[in-house]
């Protein structure tokens, strides 16, 4: 039986209204894994912001995957992205929002958490 408590009347885009039940991620595809392991070094890390090519040496994800979403992470409000100083340039540096900080706590599987820790790991080792 689904928790009340989630279930809530929402407006549509469209502006109909209709009742909103929660989703329960199935952490099976390759996107939650990869958002998974972003948020797990994040919160990790607390309040300190990374880049992105420091997102990708430490989660051991592809560039151009991880690039390609991250900005939709941002826009999901599970991260918040601000603006650094690089060697050269300024760069984009990605912090944990607070929904980021509950998808870890409450959102993720320990299972799963454990998981991508190893592979983490694993990424860490063969580098």
């Amino acid at each position: 039986m689904k928790n009340q408590q989630w279930m809530r009347p929402i407006h549509t885009k469209e502006g109909k209204l209709v009742i909103a039940h929660p989703h329960e991620a199935t952490f099976n595809g390759r996107h939650n894994a990869v958002k998974a392991k972003t948020l797990i070094i994040l919160y990790q890390l607390k309040d300190k912001a990374l880049s992105l090519a420091e997102l990708v040496e430490a989660t051991g994800e592809s560039y151009n995957y991880l690039g390609s979403r991250i900005g939709k992470w941002v826009e999901w409000k599970y991260l918040k992205r601000e603006i650094k100083m690089g060697a050269n340039k300024p760069v984009f540096c990605y912090s944990l929002a607070v929904r980021g900080k509950r998808f870890v706590r409450y959102r993720l599987p320990l299972k799963r958490k454990l998981e991508y820790l190893a592979e983490i790991s694993r990424a860490h080792r063969e580098k």
